[in-house]
């Protein structure tokens, strides 16, 4: 390839891109190109027009609500809706005052693995009693309050 000039490197690759027996003229080129262009004129511009529905039926119970579904609430969904909100609040409230009364009776402190299973260790509480004070009230005075 040493001797080759670049007319002959040109005509090569010219060759090689078109395709055998096919010669490659400029307004052949020209016409194929206007004629894909006019065909994609033709699909962008007429082809919706045409279709009138889809071709396949979409559920539209698995398509996402879009902004505008939910800026339209019809007013039994929102008193639905306010009455939902009413609720809950009530529901925690009532979760908050539960949650008050077990921390004023120390129940954090009673979640501990080791101290659960040293309180169930009743018999070995019930070996040490002595026998002066009652039996129930001994066995029970090491127990969390109720």
């Amino acid at each position: 390839m040493a001797g080759a000039t670049a007319e002959n490197l040109s005509a090569r690759a010219g060759n090689i891109i078109s395709m055998p027996g096919q010669s490659s003229s400029p307004a052949r080129q020209r016409l194929i190109i206007a004629g894909l262009l006019l065909l994609v004129a033709l699909v962008v511009l007429l082809l919706p027009h045409c279709v009138t529905e889809p071709w396949i039926a979409e559920s539209t119970d698995d398509r996402p609500t879009t902004s505008s579904a939910i800026t339209t609430v019809s007013p039994s969904t929102a008193a639905e809706k306010t009455q939902y909100r009413q609720n809950s609040q009530q529901l925690l409230a009532k979760i908050i005052v539960k949650r008050d009364k077990l921390s004023r009776q120390s129940v954090q402190d009673w979640g501990g693995f080791e101290s659960t299973m040293a309180a169930s260790r009743i018999d070995e509480r019930a070996r040490n009693w002595d026998g002066s004070e009652d039996y129930s009230r001994f066995i029970r005075a090491h127990l969390p309050p109720k």
